[in-house]
């Protein structure tokens, strides 16, 4: 996958909002080919943000994935992306940036705030509109960054950045909560310009914001997709009129839009496989089985005969990972604990009516960030529901397991002491002396000089140390990389790169969460 476009970085630093509550299943199989949503009722779930809604960040983009541990040997360059893949994983994310970056952007917004409201879209026409909503895109102005781009799309001038016009009205559309009308646009884009690289990215980007509370218009998006990515897998276009066809291109692109040069310059053909795997995946996750093994039918028959090595490796370990759904969650040989000892075995996890696990590696700073969230995630879940069984969550860190904490040596210690610690100051938390009020509590032991591990910084957290293996297991290159399974702990969904709000109340772990329940609710009895 390519590394995603500055355009779309823009993008994902704005946060964009959705409506909390997750929408049931739907009948994407049937989705009409004029583009408008199925007509049964469900899938109109867009428009404005309901009032009290809480805000879900749209999640960023993942950087390209290499995928790690593969064989054969990936070629340098692939290997050169695998090796750099930490950086880019860090740097996509802005709670990472130093407080000087972060001034930077502040400063750059609000310039761009006030350049933007100094102007107004009525002064400019042609290729000036397109410049003006990036600028109040910029400056996070989206009414004004709306109204330009569609001022540009709805004008009579020639469009050679249509393209980019299209992702500034999504991009507002989805800042603004109107979820149906940032599908209905994308559905749009789709039929007006080439699938190319920002088509390519703008839809997937459209299907992350929609697929947690929105799983119906994303699976009609997903499926009016389809048809132009396996017509550049098939490597020709599908005659026009013929089932599947892909709607002709217009006429500001004059060179015909070729498989071979869609697919070895502009989108891996890697790429193309995994987002044309994506409408599977989504079907799967709406309890559709059928629906998705012709879905994935269909991508094999539209596969080319003979790939390059790298795609080969690639595209093997996305089938691998899609192989996942529908099964049993692993055991987790070996795993450790980091929480005191409970009545589930440690290593062992607790299932509820739905869990989630959030894999990651130990460098990974903002995955350890939100597994220190967990917790007082699940407790005001559980004050809101009146039970903790509804939801359960894991921080799984691909790790060595931590060393056993050494036995406390017995010290004798005068009564002011024991009482007091040493100078009078009580220190109930030092290694190896236990207050009444923290005996049940772990011990950290940070070395003194070197920053905690992220074993330490997870102690007391619901988190299992598992082998670093598990990442390969589930090919996951970017994190945190979410598993979601129901109560019988069956694999229902997996998310690369877990948005960073994920367990805000009313957010996607809930939207989730719902989702599970509904379509695979556990027996009465639970």
């Amino acid at each position: 996958m390519r590394r995603f476009s500055a355009l779309l970085l823009l993008l994902c630093l704005c946060g964009a909002a959705q409506t909390p509550a997750a929408k049931g299943p739907t009948d994407s199989s049937q989705a009409p080919v004029d583009g408008s949503t199925p007509d049964n009722g469900e899938a109109q779930t867009g428009g404005a943000q309901a009032p009290g809604a809480q805000p879900i960040e749209l999640p960023a983009p993942p950087p390209e994935q290499p995928h790690a541990q593969l064989s054969p040997l990936l070629s340098p360059e692939a290997a050169y992306d695998q090796a750099t893949l930490p950086l880019d994983i860090t740097r996509s994310d802005s709670s990472n940036w130093s407080d000087i970056e972060l001034a930077a952007l502040d400063v750059a917004v609000a310039e761009a705030k006030d350049a933007c409201i100094a102007r107004s879209s009525e002064t400019y026409t042609g290729a000036d509109l397109v410049g003006y909503a990036k600028l109040c895109a910029g400056g996070k102005q989206w009414q004004a960054t709306y109204l330009a781009a569609t001022t540009y799309i709805n004008g009579r001038w020639p469009k050679p950045l249509l393209g980019e016009a299209y992702a500034y009205e999504i991009q507002a559309d989805m800042n603004m909560g109107a979820a149906q009308a940032a599908q209905a646009t994308c559905i749009a884009m789709l039929r007006s310009v080439p699938y190319n690289s920002l088509t390519d990215d703008v839809a997937a980007t459209t299907l992350r914001y929609l697929q947690f509370a929105y799983l119906p218009l994303a699976l009609d998006l997903a499926f009016q997709r389809q048809p132009y990515i396996l017509a550049l897998l098939r490597g020709s276009r599908a005659t026009p009129g013929s089932p599947g066809a892909v709607p002709e291109q217009p006429a500001a692109t004059s060179q015909p839009q070729t498989a071979a040069a869609a697919a070895a310059v502009d989108i891996p053909i890697h790429t193309l496989f995994e987002h044309a795997l994506q409408l599977a995946a989504l079907q799967q996750y709406n309890n559709q089985p059928p629906r998705a093994a012709a879905a994935l039918a269909d991508i094999d028959r539209a596969m080319p005969a003979v790939l390059p090595p790298d795609e080969a490796i690639y595209i093997a370990a996305d089938r691998r990972q899609y192989a996942l759904l529908g099964t049993r969650f692993p055991a987790l040989p070996g795993a450790v604990s980091l929480r005191p000892a409970t009545g589930t075995p440690p290593g062992k996890p607790n299932l509820g009516e739905s869990t989630l696990f959030l894999l990651f590696p130990p460098w990974c700073v903002q995955c350890i960030r939100q597994a220190k969230d967990i917790l007082p995630s699940l407790l005001r879940d559980a004050m809101v529901n009146g039970s903790d069984a509804r939801l359960h969550v894991y921080a799984l860190l691909a790790d060595s397991p931590p060393p056993e904490e050494p036995a406390a040596k017995p010290a004798l210690h005068t009564p002011r002491e024991s009482a007091a610690g040493v100078g009078g100051v009580r220190r109930p938390s030092q290694p190896g002396r236990a207050s009444d009020k923290t005996s049940d509590q772990a011990t950290v032991t940070v070395t003194e000089g070197k920053p905690a591990t992220a074993e330490e910084q997870l102690r007391t957290t619901p988190t299992l140390v598992v082998a670093p293996s598990t990442l390969t297991d589930f090919n996951a290159m970017n994190f945190p990389f979410l598993i979601a399974v129901d109560h019988d702990g069956f694999i229902r969904l997996m998310v690369p790169g877990a948005p960073k709000n994920l367990l805000v109340q009313g957010g996607p772990a809930e939207q989730i969460s719902d989702t599970i329940l509904q379509l695979w609710p556990a027996p009465p009895s639970r």
